[in-house]
């Protein structure tokens, strides 16, 4: 027998005696001895392997015996071994218990959060939940995730991410857009609750307008508790609700781009005036801005433009230098969208929307209310482009006169209705171009102040209410043309500028006034309110009395004082549609080339919708290859 068998065959028979100590082995050897010496005959009948044998032929068994225990007799070093293995054995499955439920505790958890959050927390918001760190058990939140999505399956209930997306997603969401000529188009914040009732409204839109919402998703970066980029609201999950998070194109001339904006960005446009070299652009942001771009001599100008949003305005967090930025975005954040019509491959039709106090939403004079109904808007008002009679686009009037009846308009603002061509101080120097417009008879003073008579009743003759007539730059022509007494030396206007000039010097501030009023055939001189340059008038909350030119302490005027001074307005001067956080422009009815604006051109034809509600849209005129349009044209939009 070998030391290794001797060695297996006594702690085989210590175990089978429960692990005895020394003093019980001696004497069990000692039996085996007497026996030996007793009966020495019997040494054939005990085993040959037996562990008394091995230790009897040892040179000093009782000493060999002894070496195999500790001193003190109590276990064999082999005990030792044995006693450490099985409490590594214990500790392993009481560790690997512990690990267990702890993995468990770490999913149930969760699963609990998510479905009061509504998103997938990062280890740092979840680590203050347990009593323990949640990244010893799990590499990453992902694969916590798909431990408890594994467990739970009805998780995808309260959960919509990125995960939530793949190729067959994209497919079918561009297959979608394919198929519809209408889309609402909005922002989703990250981990923030949607607006049930602007939901609802955008629901009462589509069924009606056979349109599809597309949502883009947006961070607010510094409160991001989630481990994905952007954790959207599972009310999200509602038929015919597309989620896009990469860059798609609507038609040739217009896409939504996947570029990151932080939610509180105070201007979402910086840096991105150049996306627009690709076609007009829309970006997510819960902010509501639009700038044209001037981009070339003759095309239509590209836009930029950020959506609004469809979740709350809740920005809160418990960093101190994070709260002026909170509540800047809480301040300018709208709930709302824009909503694009595609005409034809090149062909698109845009206008903002947002959410009235009640939770609906109004587009082109139609109200959709949450609960699934439809109704008229009334008493809606139009801010008309610069008019600028006798410059104007001949096929645009008509089209405003369209607008007019199919919105249902009851008040009118103009602007710049007097161009001035007659006398403006820009061409008193030249003789050409005063030649050339004598053989047209564009420098009679009369002649153009009855032409902007007999379109002013044309435009009051088809609304009920009044018509506001805005202070505006060109207007101040005639002042200066006055003032100036270049009249004196005009032998076509002299007489004809008389009777003004004492209306001037006996206190009359608007000249334009006196004149259209009193040496024209306007007829609808009561229906009419003349805005004096200090006047203050709004309808429904939305300034409307700034033309554009003049700002504050006699600076120019701009979007960006306008936004100061004035929660909401609505101007014009710029020839160009702008929303500047509540400070809005609008469109020109002229020409989109006059002599003044040589080279690179942002101006765009259009008009200004305000509602009731205190709500408005920017309506765009489109000429593409000579034809005029406004919306998708021969479509009743309540069918």
């Amino acid at each position: 027998m070998t030391f290794d068998e001797f060695i297996n065959t006594f702690q085989s028979w210590r175990k089978n005696n429960n692990y005895p100590r020394r003093d019980f082995c001696r004497e069990e050897y000692r039996k085996h001895t007497t026996i030996l010496k007793d009966y020495p005959n019997t040494i054939d009948s005990i085993k040959k392997d037996s562990w008394e044998l091995y230790i009897d032929n040892q040179a000093k068994p009782s000493t060999f015996l002894d070496s195999l225990f500790s001193a003190d007799g109590e276990i064999t070093k082999l005990d030792r071994i044995r006693i450490e293995q099985e409490k590594n054995e214990q500790a392993y499955l009481n560790s690997k218990m512990k690990d267990e439920l702890k993995i468990e505790e770490c999913v149930d958890s969760l699963y609990r959060y998510i479905k009061k959050h509504n998103y997938i927390p990062k280890f740092s918001v979840l680590n203050n939940i347990l009593s323990f760190r949640a990244d010893k058990y799990f590499n990453s939140e992902t694969e916590l995730y798909i431990a408890c999505a594994r467990k739970y399956d009805d998780i995808d209930k309260y959960i919509l991410n990125e995960e939530t997306f793949n190729d067959e997603y994209r497919k079918n969401t561009l297959e979608a857009i394919k198929n519809k000529k209408r889309y609402f188009i909005t922002t989703a914040v990250s981990s923030k609750k949607v607006n049930r009732n602007l939901l609802n409204s955008i629901k009462t839109y589509m069924e009606a307008t056979n349109s599809i919402c597309l949502v883009l998703p947006c961070e607010d970066v510094i409160n991001r508790k989630s481990a994905f980029s952007w954790q959207l609201s599972p009310e999200l999950k509602q038929d015919d609700f597309y989620i896009i998070y990469k860059d798609t194109y609507l038609n040739d001339n217009i896409y939504i781009s996947d570029i990151k904006v932080s939610a509180k960005q105070i201007n979402p446009q910086t840096g991105l005036p150049q996306l627009t070299q690709d076609g007009n652009v829309i970006i997510a942001s819960p902010k509501q801005d639009l700038d044209f771009v001037a981009n070339s001599n003759n095309c239509i100008p590209n836009a930029i433009m950020t959506t609004g949003a469809i979740t709350e305005n809740d920005y809160s967090n418990d960093l101190y230098m994070s709260q002026r930025l909170n509540k800047i975005a809480e301040y300018e954040h709208v709930l709302g969208g824009i909503i694009v019509e595609i005409e034809n491959n090149k062909v698109f039709h845009f206008r903002q929307v947002q959410m009235g106090k009640d939770g609906e939403i109004i587009d082109l004079g139609i109200i959709y209310k949450p609960d699934g109904s439809i109704s008229k808007a009334k008493n809606s008002v139009m801010v008309v482009g610069d008019s600028h009679f006798g410059e104007h686009d001949e096929e645009v009037l008509p089209i405003e006169y369209d607008m007019i009846d199919i919105i249902g308009v009851n008040n009118l603002v103009l602007h710049d209705i007097f161009s001035a061509i007659s006398i403006t101080h820009h061409d008193k120097n030249k003789t050409v171009t005063l030649a050339r417009k004598a053989s047209t008879n564009n420098i009679s003073l009369e002649v153009e102040a009855e032409m902007v008579a007999n379109l002013l009743d044309s435009f009051a003759d088809i609304v009920d209410g009044q018509i506001i007539i805005v202070d505006s730059n060109h207007h101040t022509h005639l002042d200066n043309y006055l003032e100036e007494g270049r009249y004196a030396f005009d032998k076509v206007n002299l007489r004809y500028s008389l009777d003004i000039v004492k209306s001037m010097i006996d206190g009359e501030i608007l000249p334009l006034r006196y004149m259209i009023e009193n040496q024209t055939s306007f007829k609808n001189k009561d229906k009419t309110k003349w805005l004096e340059p200090n006047e203050d008038f709004n309808f429904y909350g939305i300034e409307i009395s700034q033309h554009g030119h003049r700002g504050a302490n006699g600076a120019k005027g701009s979007l960006t004082t306008y936004r100061k001074a004035y929660k909401k307005s609505m101007s014009a001067h710029t020839h160009q549609p702008k929303i500047l956080k509540g400070a809005v422009s609008v469109g020109t009815s002229s020409k989109l080339r006059l002599s003044y604006n040589i080279g690179l051109s942002s101006w765009v034809q259009g008009v200004g919708i305000i509602y009731e509600n205190g709500t408005y849209q920017l309506i765009n005129i489109i000429n593409y290859n000579n034809k005029y349009s406004w919306k998708i044209p021969n479509e009743d939009i309540t069918d």
